[in-house]
């Protein structure tokens, strides 16, 4: 998933065929997979948008604290994504965290100017 032309593309992996097409309505600038591939999470200039990876369907479209959202990161459980979002001009960069139970945010932190991309370096187990 993502794209510049405004949609989201689902491409069966045995095929290579395009097994369902949705249009967002702006570029998407990152993606990630949620729960065993279920879920697909994108965001877009000012928002975070959820698909049902099977149908296409949307489930979800939760706006950013501010404007130009990049990188998206899920949470080892499923249960949350984190966004980090650039800001314009000089707003500080954020990071967005979304509940993805209840499509809501969760949080939201600032991290300094032009924050463009997040990743989880290190995971350790519970307990």
């Amino acid at each position: 998933m993502g794209s510049f032309d405004g949609n989201v593309y689902a491409l069966d992996a045995a095929s290579g065929e395009v097994s369902w097409r949705h249009d967002t309505g702006a570029p998407v600038s990152s993606s990630a997979a949620v729960a065993g591939d279920r879920v697909l999470i994108g965001s877009r200039s000012y928002d975070l948008f959820a698909f049902d990876a099977a149908t296409g369907r949307s489930l979800a479209t939760v706006p950013s604290s501010t404007t130009v959202t990049h990188g998206v990161a899920i949470s080892p459980d499923s249960r949350y994504a984190f966004v980090s979002v650039e800001g314009k001009g000089s707003e500080p960069g954020k990071v967005d965290v979304y509940d993805l139970r209840t499509f809501t945010v969760a949080g939201s932190a600032e991290v300094g100017q032009q924050a463009g991309g997040i990743v989880f370096w290190r995971m350790e187990p519970a307990g």
